[in-house]
């Protein structure tokens, strides 16, 4: 079971039935888990994220208030970045972290690849699906930071 699973149902967000079809939905069409229990309506985005900030005593992106940097969007590629629903938001060279959004700030693989990738820890922000996309759009294809998302 992997961690994001396990602080869904423990959480309480979703039936067991629902989280099982979304499961087996997200394995056959390789979708991201959270990405299936959205766009079927199961659970709110923001409810998600807000829920996995709490049970993780991580930050939950304040996309209003997101400082966002040059610098850090050049330390990920666009293509990275969109395949695993994450966007860098500052650099900390003097302390040696990149912060980093994510929608799934359990994946620690993925956090273990980019801190091999960019030779800094990462620390993860709790993000909405819709918040990692409004950075990405920022950051590479110069949108207007919508800060309401």
């Amino acid at each position: 079971m992997s961690t994001l699973e396990a602080l869904l149902r423990e959480g309480s967000l979703i039936s067991a039935a629902h989280l099982d079809g979304a499961l087996a939905e997200a394995q056959a069409t390789g979708q991201h888990l959270v990405a299936v229990l959205v766009k079927r309506r199961w659970i709110d985005e923001a409810m998600r994220a807000e829920s996995i900030a709490r049970q993780t005593r991580l930050p939950r992106l304040v996309l209003r208030m997101a400082r966002g940097e040059t610098g850090a969007a050049m330390s990920v590629e666009p293509e990275w970045g969109q395949s695993h629903r994450g966007a860098p938001l500052w650099r900390d060279p003097s302390r040696g972290i990149l912060h980093f959004a994510m929608c799934d700030p359990t994946d620690q693989l993925r956090i273990e690849e980019l801190s091999r990738r960019t030779n800094l820890r990462v620390e993860t922000h709790v993000a909405t699906d819709s918040e990692v996309q409004a950075l990405l759009d920022h950051q590479h294809r110069r949108d207007p930071l919508q800060r309401d998302t």
